[in-house]
C-alpha cells in the first residue's frame, strides 16, 4: 500500500500541483486578511486616546462658554478625585473669578476689578487667542504655578506702575476680596496676600492672575464657595463617551435651542442652567470608518473559508472521478474499500501538507498570531480532509460496473 501510495503521488503530479498551488494562496489570503483585521482593531483602539475630543460646560442652548455661575458643587463633579465625573476627563481648565476692593492705586475709569483663579492658562479665553508675549514670567516661574495652592499671581503691568514695582520683583500683592457664603447674596470682604510672580498683558489692565488650587482651599478653609464661570476638558478615553454622558445627564443638560429648564429647579431660568457640549464628531466618523472596514474583511475571512471547503472537496472530487476506473480495479484485485480510502487520504493529503508549508513560508512576515496562524492552517486542513473523505466514501461505494464506465 505504501509504494502504491508512493507511486500514485509521483505519477498524479499535475493535479497535487493544482492542491498545493491552491492550498498554498488560500492560506496566505487567510493571513493576509487575519494581518489587516488585527490591524483594523488595533486602530480601532487606538482612536480611544490619539484623536483628541475636548467638552465644555455651557449653557443650557449651547451658546455661551463663560460667564456661566457654575455651581462648587457641580464644579467638584470634575474637580475633586472623588467627583463622578473627573475618572473620565483630563487636561481640565477651569476660571472663576472673585471681584476685589478697588486699590487706591487704580485709576477710577477702569472696570472693576476681578482676581481670575484659572488652572492651566487656556482656561482663560482672554489668554488662549493671544500670543506667547501676553504673559511673562519672573525667573525660576512658569506656568506650573496654576497647578500649585501657593498663594501666586500675576498682574497687568499697568498695575506694576501704579503699585511702584520693580521689573522681576516678586513683592506681595494684597487685595480685599469680595466672597459670599453659601446661600448668602451679600458678600464679605476678605483679605488675601499674593506674591507676584508675573505679568499678564490684558485688556483689562485691573486684572489678576491666581492659581484656582489656591482659591479653592482659601475660600474653604473660611466657608466661603466659589462658583466657576467656565469649565473645560479632554476625554481620558474615547471609549467611555457614552458612559460620561449617563453620568453628566444627572447634574447637566444635553444642550439645544429648545431647552426647558429642570423642574427640579424652582425657578430656574434656561440661560442660567449648565450644560455639556462632547466635540466628538470626528472620532465617531473615523471611528465608523474603520468598524466598516472591519466588518467587510471579515465578511471577506468568512467568504474565503466557505471558498476553501468548496474547493477543497471538489478537487478531490475532480481528481477521484478521474481515477475512477483505477479504483475499479483495485476493487476487482481484491483491495478492501477502507485501504483505497486511506491510500487517498494519504495521496491528497501529501500535496495538501506541502502547500500548507508552502503557505506558512510565504507568510511570515505577516503580523498575526501563533494562535490565529495554527486556526488557519488547521481550517484548510481539515477541508481538504472532509473534501477527500466525503468523495472517496462516496465513490467506493459505487458499483464496479458503473465505476468502469466512462461517466459515474
Amino acid at each position: 500500500m505504501l509504494f502504491y501510495t508512493r507511486s500514485r503521488f509521483f505519477r498524479a503530479w499535475q493535479h497535487g500541483l493544482k492542491v498545493l498551488f491552491f492550498c498554498a494562496v488560500a492560506l496566505v489570503l487567510l493571513m493576509y486578511m487575519q494581518a489587516q483585521l488585527r490591524g483594523q482593531v488595533a486602530e480601532l483602539q487606538a482612536l480611544n486616546t490619539s484623536i483628541r475630543v475636548p467638552g465644555q460646560v455651557t449653557d443650557g442652548q449651547g451658546l455661551r462658554f463663560d460667564n456661566l455661575s457654575i455651581s462648587e458643587q457641580l464644579t467638584d463633579l470634575f474637580w475633586s478625585a472623588e467627583g463622578a465625573l473627573s475618572s473620565y476627563v483630563h487636561q481640565l481648565a477651569i476660571k472663576a473669578s472673585v471681584p476685589y476692593a478697588r486699590l487706591a492705586e487704580q485709576a477710577v475709569g477702569l472696570s472693576p476689578p476681578a482676581l481670575t483663579a484659572l488652572t492651566t492658562l487656556a482656561s482663560d479665553g482672554r489668554l488662549r487667542h493671544r500670543d506667547g508675549l501676553a504673559v511673562t514670567f519672573y525667573p525660576d516661574y512658569d506656568e506650573e504655578v496654576f497647578f500649585s495652592d501657593n498663594a501666586l499671581c500675576l498682574i497687568h503691568p499697568a498695575m506694576k506702575q501704579y503699585l511702584e514695582i520693580a521689573e522681576d520683583d516678586t513683592t506681595w500683592l494684597e487685595l480685599e476680596l469680595l466672597m459670599h457664603r453659601l446661600g448668602e447674596d451679600k458678600p464679605e470682604s476678605v483679605k488675601a496676600r499674593l506674591q507676584v510672580v508675573g505679568t499678564a498683558l490684558l485688556e483689562d489692565e485691573n486684572a489678576v492672575l491666581a492659581p484656582y488650587p489656591w482659591l479653592r482651599a482659601f475660600a474653604g478653609r473660611q466657608g466661603y464657595t466659589i462658583s466657576s464661570d467656565a469649565i473645560s476638558f479632554v476625554m481620558r478615553d474615547n471609549s467611555q463617551i457614552e458612559a460620561f454622558t449617563k453620568q453628566f445627564l444627572p447634574h447637566f443638560a444635553e444642550p439645544h435651542m429648545a431647552y426647558v429648564p429642570s423642574k427640579h429647579v424652582p425657578g430656574g431660568l434656561y440661560y442660567r442652567m449648565s450644560g455639556i457640549v462632547v466635540h466628538d464628531q470626528a472620532y465617531q466618523n473615523a471611528w465608523s470608518a474603520i468598524e466598516r472596514s472591519i466588518t467587510l474583511t471579515r465578511l471577506s475571512i468568512a467568504g474565503t473559508f466557505a471558498m476553501v471547503l468548496l474547493a477543497g472537496v471538489l478537487l478531490c472530487y475532480i481528481s477521484l472521478r478521474n481515477r475512477r476506473q483505477e479504483l475499479a480495479v483495485l476493487l476487482t484485485l481484491g483491495s478492501s474499500k477502507a485501504s483505497l480510502m486511506l491510500h487517498t487520504v494519504l495521496d491528497q493529503g501529501a500535496w495538501v501538507v506541502l502547500g500548507l508549508i508552502t503557505g506558512i513560508l510565504l507568510s511570515l512576515s505577516f503580523q498575526v498570531s501563533p494562535r490565529q496562524r495554527l486556526m488557519m492552517v488547521a481550517y484548510i486542513a481539515l477541508s481538504f480532509l472532509a473534501g477527500i473523505t466525503l468523495t472517496a466514501w462516496r465513490f467506493t461505494r459505487l458499483p464496479v460496473i458503473l465505476m468502469m464506465k466512462d461517466k459515474a
